[in-house]
This record gives structure tokens, sequence and C-alpha cells, in this order.
């Protein structure tokens, strides 16, 4: 245990996809607690998403981890933007007093053609609801979607009774 996740051959990453990623803070510490950190990686994966050609279609910074759901272009390359999106929020947090803020390697999941795009989203942004940070899509102050709003979201969720 404590190796690095394995990943898909680098082709699997490259254009028009969407990859689910999960990043866990180092020990499960529970940074993400402090809004002036969480907004400021949240800007730093934002940052990342743009240099790298990549829509957010959610995001969602728990306690102690982070889901990101991405959409790429035709110039894409989602395995990039996810060690971009560790590199760059590691370098803010060590303004906070945090480092190392992540635990080596990341998770992912490269949807397939049948996976739709916003029942993953839904199934992030419900996250802290299922946690019992929030009660409703929106309460959660860092759950969000630069893609989606909050209604196409809450409809998804409302359309999967039971599975969050």
């Amino acid at each position: 245990m404590g190796g690095r996740p394995p990943r898909l051959a680098p082709d699997n990453y490259a254009g028009q996809i969407c990859c689910f990623l999960t990043f866990c803070t180092r020990d499960r510490n529970q940074v993400f607690r402090d809004p002036a950190l969480c907004a400021s990686v949240l800007d730093q994966f934002r940052i990342a998403a743009s240099s790298q050609c990549v829509s957010i279609l959610a995001y969602c910074l728990m306690p102690d981890h982070i889901h990101l759901l991405g959409r790429g272009s035709p110039a894409s390359d989602l395995a990039r933007w996810g060690r971009r999106c560790k590199q760059r929020s590691g370098f803010t947090a060590v303004a906070f007093g945090i480092s190392p803020l992540w635990q080596r390697g990341f998770f992912d999941r490269v949807l397939r053609d049948e996976d739709d795009a916003i029942d993953v989203a839904a199934y992030i942004l419900a996250n802290p609801i299922r946690a019992g940070l929030a009660k409703v899509i929106g309460e959660y102050a860092w759950a969000g979607s630069d893609v989606f709003t909050t209604c196409e979201l809450a409809d998804a969720i409302q359309m999967r009774p039971g599975w969050w």
C-alpha cells in the first residue's frame, strides 16, 4: 500500500475525453476547512485547466480530498492537467504553512463513451451531502461546476434517487 495508482497509457488521456480525478491530502489531513486555502487551491485548478485547454465540469474540495471532473479539447492531456493541478496547488499551500499538501499519485477514471458526464458531475457534487456537510446541491461552498448550472446538476441527482 502507499504506491502510486497505475496510469493508463498516455494516449488514453489525450483529446476530447472526460477524466474524473481524486487527490487525497497527505496523511488525510483535513486542511480544506480553511476557506482561504480552498479559494486559492480552486484558483490554481482553474489556471491549470486554462493552460491545458480543459473545462472543469465538476469540482468538490472535501476536508481531506478533492474530486475533479475535466473535459479536454483536441489539444488536451488530462493526466498532465492532473499533475499541474497538484503542483500548482501544492505551491499555493506552502503560503498557508502546509507542505506537502498531497499524498503521492492520484486516482483517475477516464469516462467511457456510455458514461454521462453530467451524472458523474452530479455524483461529485452530491459528495458533501453524503458526508453530512450539506443538505442540497449548491449549499456547500467548495463544490460546483464551471460548465453546468446548479439546476442541471440537481435535476441529474433527482433522476437517480438512492445512487448517492
